[in-house]
């Protein structure tokens, strides 16, 4: 039971990390780990009362052995994504830093967490797989070409230049983006963005990006498409 209040509380940590339909796997995951302990548990110490189960219908043979085999498999599942986790290049709990991040600095599977950093410039302008910003805090960031998805979370006042196919950013507030994206970028429980493409940048910052950093798949930047899961009207939303 003590490794699964451990896993338990590792799957609520990652929900600043993993996309919501992850999350609810792993919430689903840990929900079937706690049902099996308890199986067996009771297996192991039978109250009284469960002396005459067996007048219960029968299960299907093999249906336990089933059911247990599931349940180690999405724990294992879980455990593979704690491993991605730890094999992240991660940036933590600095201020008042500047950092400039070069491909071979980063690990084989190019996966970058920044987290919780305060007045910091943090500089990666390198191509990688996923990065990850979480609780940042007047910081300046400067990331891409990121061939996936940009996370971001619970960050405040901002500014973060930023080039990915797909971002993702929740509980942030008065926060600057000038990004190069593929995909629409989504915001959800943010107030006081500001999003511009980084064809906007000075110059002198524009020359600094590396010629990779707006070039997409599709030819276009869609900078402008945000979609804002709490504003469902057709007026534009106020929180962008």
């Amino acid at each position: 039971m003590d490794e699964i209040f451990r896993i338990q509380q590792y799957a609520a940590k990652c929900t600043f990390f993993l996309p919501p339909f992850e999350v609810q796997q792993a919430r689903r995951t840990v929900a079937k780990l706690q049902e099996l302990a308890s199986t067996e548990k009771a297996k192991l110490c039978p109250r009284k009362k469960f002396k005459f189960r067996k007048r219960l219908g029968r299960r299907p043979k093999g249906s336990e052995e089933e059911k247990n085999k599931q349940s180690l498999d999405e724990s294992k599942n879980l455990m593979d994504k704690k491993e991605s986790l730890d094999t992240m290049y991660t940036i933590s709990d600095m201020e008042g830093k500047t950092l400039t991040i070069q491909q071979k600095d980063l690990t084989k599977q190019n996966l970058v967490l920044m987290q919780n950093l305060k007045s910091s410039k943090i500089t990666v302008l390198t191509k990688t797989q996923t990065v990850r910003l979480v609780d940042l805090k007047d910081c300046t960031i400067f990331a891409g070409p990121v061939a996936g998805p940009i996370y971001v979370q619970n960050c405040s006042r901002c500014t973060l230049v930023l080039s990915c196919r797909q971002l993702r950013t929740h509980d942030t507030k008065d926060c600057r983006f000038f990004l190069y994206i593929a995909s629409n970028p989504i915001i959800e429980n943010c107030e006081g963005i500001g999003v511009a493409s980084s064809s906007s940048l000075p110059e002198g910052i524009r020359k600094l990006l590396p010629k990779e950093f707006e070039v997409s798949e599709s030819g276009k930047n869609l900078w402008d498409k945000v979609n804002d899961f709490n504003w469902l009207k057709q007026q534009k939303s106020p929180n962008w």
